[in-house]
């Protein structure tokens, strides 16, 4: 094994963070996972040829463990991934995101020989925006704690970074779907709806239904991700595909699939939810080539596949 072939990935046993740690085992890298099995995550996901850590990133043991690793790519994606929690605990919310990745921050032995990456938020980050994708440089006006708190971690990297010559990148993605999103959370409206169908129970919507969002392929988002520590880029990047998806878009393409029939109950909006917001990708495309190659049907129809399987073991 190469020395320069090792990834730490926190976040190792969720939804997006087990499918990165899938692609570097596979690509021969020395993996470490560490998570802390909470309720969103599962260490069933987890590549049994990685190194799996059951930890939580405010663990003060958390620098001995990295330090002794010392791994020149850390991929920093454990987080409180809900936003109406967030609103109701600001506070818990702020230890998770920002006191957490903090402790990570500090722990790296030497700054300028490990490659950080963090996944923030394309979808919590920017605010409303109701027109044109957004890009990198648009000012970021969180309606949320969560996004405030994942600005807040970017800029905690970018003052490593200027200080201490920390090579990094931060990807903001959309919203992501697909297989291993935790059916049951408060997040991953994709995978709630379809389980809810598959199980033949009521669907809930929060607010009207015309609230839309850029939803990116989870196999599209590890693309990136695997393209950019390919070329080892640094800076800002938005993970999207640039097309606005509504609610009602998703229960209707879902319920068309699955033969479903009942109406969704509609409710009134979670704090913290946005209208509407797209990203645009045109950085990404051009500096490395990068674009989404799964459309929303295919993505739709992979994770109800998922989901079936899973229900059936």
């Amino acid at each position: 094994m190469k020395k320069d072939k090792s990834i730490l990935i926190t976040g190792g046993a969720g939804f997006l963070g087990s499918h990165i740690v899938d692609l570097f085992v596979m690509k021969n890298f020395k993996v470490t996972a560490i998570d802390n099995l909470s309720s969103t995550t599962n260490s069933a996901y987890v590549n049994p040829e990685a190194e799996f850590i059951e930890m939580d990133i405010n663990d003060k043991n958390l620098k001995k463990i990295i330090q002794s690793l010392n791994p020149k790519i850390i991929l920093h994606a454990a987080s409180q991934i809900s936003v109406s929690n967030s609103s109701k605990y600001p506070t818990k919310d702020a230890k998770n995101n920002i006191i957490g990745s903090l402790n990570i921050l500090e722990s790296i032995t030497d700054y300028q020989k490990c490659y950080f990456i963090f996944i923030s938020s394309g979808g919590a980050i920017y605010g409303e925006n109701l027109e044109s994708p957004v890009k990198e440089t648009q000012l970021c006006y969180p309606k949320s704690p969560y996004g405030l708190s994942k600005l807040t971690v970017e800029n905690y990297t970018k003052y490593f970074s200027e200080s201490r010559n920390l090579n990094h990148l931060i990807v903001r993605p959309a919203n992501i779907f697909g297989p291993r999103q935790n059916p049951n959370g408060e997040s991953g409206v994709v995978s709630i709806f379809a389980n809810s169908m598959l199980r033949n129970q009521k669907v809930s919507i929060f607010g009207d239904g015309h609230d839309y969002r850029d939803y990116v392929y989870v196999n599209d988002v590890v693309s990136f991700v695997d393209q950019a520590i390919e070329k080892k880029i640094s800076g800002v990047f938005n993970v999207g595909t640039g097309l606005s998806v509504t609610t009602n878009k998703i229960f209707s393409d879902l319920a068309k699939i699955l033969d479903y029939k009942k109406n969704p109950d509609y409710l009134p909006n979670r704090p913290g939810d946005i209208k509407g917001i797209r990203l645009d990708t045109t950085k990404a495309l051009k500096e490395i080539n990068w674009k989404p190659k799964i459309n929303f049907t295919q993505g739709l129809e992979e994770t109800i596949s998922f989901l079936k399987s899973d229900i059936l073991n």
